[in-house]
Order: structure tokens, then sequence, then C-alpha cells
């Protein structure tokens, strides 16, 4: 139970870089579905407002980042209209949508983060690059509207139980929430 926890904040942790937004354009110029230059010129003033921001959780996102996410995620948006669709397109034009999809999602989501559901925060690696992360602080919502509210699930780990009380934990996977009932039990 408590790696399934950790698992889904991985799963829905988002972190984005002048480089990892690189890597990107780097695909999809190999795809050769679109031009990606407009694109590659929205990286790098990302990639400086994220160093200026320096490093550290924040509770507003600076206005210069927040304007560079927004012109890549609208460059994005477009790159994608400009895909063929329906019978035309090619393997190298789903996967193109796709990584720009997942883009243009990834900045949505950092651009909607609430204070109290979402922690973002600039991060800078060892080889002295910033990235923007932005990562679910409590993963209850999540898990009670989509696992367990279909779906039967048995929780198991030796330390279900804090004081004799299956609460916590099942506050933590959100069990409250899901309007579902559910039973703890001790069966050791």
């Amino acid at each position: 139970a408590h790696e399934l926890i950790a698992r889904i904040r991985q799963t829905a942790t988002i972190r984005l870089s002048g480089s990892s937004l690189d890597g990107v354009v780097k695909k999809l110029q190999r795809l050769g579905s679109v031009s990606s230059t407009a694109l590659r010129e929205q990286v790098v003033p990302l990639t400086t407002a994220l160093n200026e921001a320096g490093e550290g959780l924040l509770d507003v996102l600076p206005q210069a980042i927040q304007a560079c996410l927004l012109g890549i995620a609208e460059e994005a948006r477009q790159l994608i209209d400009e895909i063929p669709t329906g019978k035309d397109q090619t393997n190298n034009d789903r996967v193109s949508r796709t990584l720009l999809a997942e883009v243009a999602d990834s900045i949505d989501t950092i651009l909607s983060a609430r204070e109290g559901s979402e922690a973002v925060w600039i991060s800078v690696d060892e080889h002295k690059k910033a990235h923007l992360t932005c990562a679910p602080i409590d993963v209850a919502p999540t898990l009670a509207h989509t696992l367990l509210e279909d779906h039967t699930v048995i929780f198991t780990s030796a330390t279900l139980t804090l004081g004799g009380q299956f609460s916590a934990l099942a506050a933590e996977v959100g069990l409250p929430m899901s309007g579902t009932p559910y039973e703890g039990i001790d069966v050791g």
C-alpha cells in the first residue's frame, strides 16, 4: 500500500527543463512531421527564466516562466494542428502528436497547480541545469476517484495500522473520499 502511494506520486510528477524540451524538439526533427524551429526558439527563454528564478519552492510561478510556458504550450498546440490526421497520418505523425500533446498537457498541469494540492519547485542538477517540477502533495483524491470508485481493492502491508487503527492509511489512499465502504482487518 505504501509503495502504491509513492509510485502514483512519482508517475504524476512532471519535470520540465530546457534539456527535456530540446529532446522533444530533436525527436520531432527526426520524425519529420512538423517543423519544430519555432518550438526550439521558445525553449531558450524558458531556460534563462528558470536559471534566473533560482532553486527553491515556488509559491507563485514567476511571470517570466509563466509567459514562456504559455508560449511553448501554444506553439505545441499549433504544431499538433499542422499534423495530418485520419487515413493520411503516418506512425511518425502519431508519435509527433503524442509528444506535443504531452508537452502541452504537462504545461497545463503546471500552470493550473494549486497551493495545497501540488508543489512546484525549481531544482538545479549536477550539470547546473534548472528543472521545473510539479508534484501532487496528496494522491488520495486521484486514487479515490479513479482506482477505488469502480474496483475492489485489497491493500496489504506489515504496517497498515497505526496504533491499532486503519484510518490513517485509509485516508492516505483515499478510501473515505471514494464513498465506498471499507473494512480494515488485522490478520496477524
